[in-house]
């Protein structure tokens, strides 16, 4: 995606655009699979020492209709003056990695910090990949309104990326889709990509809407309005 404040805000809007029609959100959605953050765009954002991570998605048109996240931090996207390029990191979503990776099988020697474990985790992407369709209907049924339809944007805790990049070995955190156990709630499932050492997941990370309030994401209020 071009690297402009406008580019972005376009993606933005697209994406709310497309995010009342089931078959163009299923579209997109399955194109990949992960995004990542990379500790580059960690160490940014400490700086700033933010709360949260703002994640918007975005439909990028010029290439062919692909979708990313834009992410900024919450003390940046507080602000409309701050609300630059400059304070904004973009992850196109992938479906997979370049080379194999050397994923050793999972053991109970997981990280004791995490917020949920591993197999749970794994159980929420197993349950995103067979239930998101019907999920992506059920949410667009809603409609689009503040407080309810097909998320927006997600909420990711600096807390979970302190966790992850705590290992000086973890260059990435490994982003991918989840669906809680009630397939009521789609959320954020953030991985370590340090799997050899470190089975580090986080989960704290749910959609807006509807569990966040609009104003606290200035970008997306700037890009719709």
């Amino acid at each position: 995606m071009e690297n402009t404040l406008d580019a972005y805000k376009n993606a933005i809007v697209e994406w709310n655009n497309n995010r009342t029609n089931s078959e163009s959100v299923l579209g997109l959605l399955t194109q990949g699979s992960y995004f990542e953050i990379t500790r580059a765009m960690y160490d940014d954002w400490s700086e700033n020492s933010p709360d949260y991570i703002h994640a918007y998605l975005g439909v990028d048109t010029e290439a062919s209709d692909s979708v990313g996240f834009i992410m900024i931090d919450s003390t940046c996207d507080s602000n409309p003056k701050t609300v630059t390029v400059g304070n904004i990191s973009y992850a196109p979503y992938l479906e997979g990695f370049g080379d194999l990776q050397d994923i050793p099988p999972f053991s109970n020697e997981e990280n004791p910090n995490n917020d949920i474990s591993v197999l749970t985790g794994l159980q929420r992407s197993f349950r995103w990949m067979l239930n998101r369709k019907k999920y992506i209907e059920n949410k667009v049924a809603e409609g689009a309104g503040e407080n309810a339809g097909m998320f927006q944007a997600f909420r990711l805790p600096m807390t979970d990326l302190d966790i992850i990049f705590s290992d000086a070995n973890a260059d990435k955190a490994i982003v991918i889709f989840g669906l809680t156990a009630d397939n009521a709630t789609a959320d954020l499932l953030l991985w370590s990509d340090n799997y050899q050492e470190d089975q580090t997941v986080e989960d704290t990370t749910v959609p807006m809407p509807p569990f966040h309030n609009l104003t606290d994401f200035r970008l997306l209020q700037i890009a719709i309005n």
